[in-house]
Parts: structure tokens; sequence; C-alpha cells
């Protein structure tokens, strides 16, 4: 019976240890990608607050295509490059299928610092 004891205890230890590694392995892996996620989080804060900017701006009442133009002008100051009605191919089980026009596509980029010109993200 000591011995039945024994390898129940051994292995809830194994079974300790695998979690620990387990978590100080995801704990590695969320290090080296903090770097890009906090670009993707700053870049998307700057996004919102230049949506944010455009209709409070220009407030309600304008055709779809005049927002448009809006957003990529103040996505444009805010430094990011980015593209209307830009043509995507679609593709359905490796066949060509069709396009589809996005509204606005956003470039990988870099938005500008706070330092460099008055920011468009909100806190």
């Amino acid at each position: 019976m000591d011995f039945n004891k024994d390898v129940i205890s051994s292995t809830n230890r194994m079974t300790e240890l695998t979690i620990v590694e387990r978590i100080r392995m995801n704990a590695q892996a969320a290090r080296k990608s903090t770097k890009r996620n906090d670009l993707h989080h700053q870049l998307t804060r700057t996004i919102i607050g230049c949506a944010f900017d455009v209709i409070n701006e220009l407030g309600s009442g304008f055709l779809e295509s005049v927002y448009q133009k809006a957003m990529l002008v103040a996505l444009a100051d805010a430094g990011i490059a980015a593209q209307a009605e830009k043509p995507i191919k679609v593709h359905f089980r490796n066949n060509h299928v069709g396009e589809f026009f996005a509204d606005i596509v956003v470039e990988k980029s870099h938005p500008r610092t706070q330092n460099s010109q008055n920011s468009h993200t909100r806190s």
C-alpha cells in the first residue's frame, strides 16, 4: 500500500512539474512577443483614435465616401500608410474565386510617437 502512495505522490509531483514547466515556457514566449504586441497595441490605439477624430470633427450625416477620405487623411497625419478600396484576392480550396475590395487597408507601419506630433491615440 505504501508503494501505491509513493506512485501517486510521484505522479502528482510530475504533474506539478509539467504544469510549472508549461507556465515557464508560456511566460518566456509572452516576453518574446511583448514587443510585437506592444506595437500592435499602439497601432490599434492610433487607428481607433483617428476614427474618433474623424467622427468628432465631421459629425454625422455624410456619405461613407466622405468619412473614408477623411480617415485616410487622419491616418496619413498619424504616419500610418493606408489604401482605400484595395483589391484582395479570395481563394477557396486553392482556387481563386473572386476579389474583395476592402474599404481601407492599413499597411504594416509604425505610428508616429507623441514626441513627433500631437498624438491621435486616446488614453
